[in-house]
């Protein structure tokens, strides 16, 4: 069996870093192609809430690279990675000037990127089917839920025989005493 040649951690380091000749480092590229995209009209800037999260958890990402290097107990990546780190460092504080400016504050998106995001999914139907197919469910149940509410306020012989007036009277349970009655819990419901 032959053993596939791979290079090794600290050169893959030093590519990143552009340490070695003919390589840029992995952060210009980011930030040009980036940069090169921001005159495009329509163009939706990154959720706000994401860019702050990769923000705050860069750096226990770099310490993670820094102990995997220790781990594996090679020589000669310090230099690297330290450029590394700093490029890093230099790439977050761009994202906070240049790109949170251009975050969005919430996560809707057009409606032809979220029917495409649907479809790499596999979900075939469109947007609209989806909303009309919940809705209809939707009251459908809830028709089900009001059927269910009279059947068993007439077998109790209660006044209220509304779906609301039924949960109250379950909920009370003192006064559901009866066949088959239970208590329900009390305990608010988790959405």
């Amino acid at each position: 069996m032959t053993r596939r040649a791979t290079p090794a951690p600290s050169s893959a380091c030093a590519s990143t870093t552009a340490a070695l000749r003919g390589y840029t480092p992995i952060t210009e590229l980011a930030r040009a192609r980036s940069t090169e995209r921001f005159g495009v009209k329509g163009l939706l800037g990154p959720y706000r809430p994401e860019l702050d999260a990769d923000l705050a958890d860069a750096p226990r990402y770099i310490a993670g690279i820094r102990d995997l290097f220790q781990q594996a107990g090679l020589a000669g990546w310090q230099d690297d990675l330290a450029l590394l780190e700093t490029q890093l460092d230099e790439y977050r504080a761009w994202l906070r000037a240049d790109m949170l400016p251009r975050a969005r504050p919430d996560n809707l998106l057009p409606g032809e990127v979220y029917s495409e995001q649907l479809r790499n999914y596999g979900v075939r139907a469109t947007p609209e089917q989806l909303i009309a197919d919940a809705l209809y469910s939707y009251q459908l149940i809830g028709s089900q839920m009001d059927a269910l509410a009279r059947t068993i306020a007439e077998q109790r012989r209660w006044d209220d025989k509304s779906l609301l007036g039924m949960i109250r009277r379950l909920r009370r349970g003192a006064d559901t005493a009866g066949p088959g009655a239970h208590r329900i819990p009390t305990a608010p419901c988790r959405g």
